[in-house]
């Protein structure tokens, strides 16, 4: 089957960020799933993108929240709810047209009521999946902690990561603001801590990637 492939806008974001903040504030991305999420599209069985598509739901400006996604976004689901958030508007905000970016992000684009992905053949892998990321035409990873960015240490972030690195796709990095400052302060008091311990990560990082989990649910 075909690979969905919607993206959402930063207004789209915003809006559901203000609408739940007592109830995604302080929660992992996974949290927010659990939580959020999957109650809200419980009666549809969709993605949240795909039931604001049907919805024909638009921001202020009279722009769709949901269309074709022009970016990858890759994040851990063990990263905090709002830094992600934080991290995909203020990568928006480094393109050239953010009103234009559409960004496919796990929570809005999965759909949490289909089969898991772990059931899709590895032919569907090789060709609708990694096909929708080169379509999508740009690629972007939330690192997290400097220390370890846990999206580093799941196959299914190394997955996203080889699909974008394998189809050319351009791939930028993006650090939650709280954490780059604390990369800043560190590179300034003693470089090498930071430099031991990315080199710790990347020695020991294919022994320590988990398979994606059962949470990793369709997205088509």
């Amino acid at each position: 089957p075909p690979f969905e492939g919607l993206g959402v806008s930063v207004p789209c974001l915003r809006s559901f960020r203000a609408a739940y903040a007592s109830l995604t504030s302080g929660v992992t991305v996974a949290q927010a799933v659990s939580g959020v999420v999957m109650p809200l599209t419980g009666a549809s069985k969709r993605s949240l993108a795909r039931a604001l598509q049907l919805r024909g739901a638009k921001d202020e400006a009279g722009r769709p929240l949901v269309a074709k996604a022009t970016a990858l976004f890759i994040a851990a689901d063990s990263e905090p709810f709002d830094e992600l958030l934080e991290s995909v508007e203020a990568y928006a905000a480094t393109c050239e047209k953010p009103e234009d970016v559409y960004v496919w992000v796990e929570p809005f684009g999965l759909n949490y009521h289909a089969p898991p992905l772990t059931d899709c053949s590895m032919v569907w892998w090789q060709t609708s999946f990694k096909s929708a990321v080169k379509e999508m035409g740009a690629a972007c990873v939330l690192l997290g902690a400097w220390e370890e960015p846990s999206v580093l240490t799941r196959a299914w972030g190394w997955w996203q990561l080889h699909c974008a690195l394998a189809t050319k796709t351009p791939l930028s990095c993006q650090m939650a603001e709280a954490q780059m400052e604390r990369l800043q302060e560190t590179l300034l008091s003693d470089m090498d801590l930071v430099t031991a311990a990315w080199d710790r990560l990347f020695d020991a990082t294919w022994r320590k990637a988990s398979a994606p989990s059962e949470s990793h649910v369709g997205a088509t």
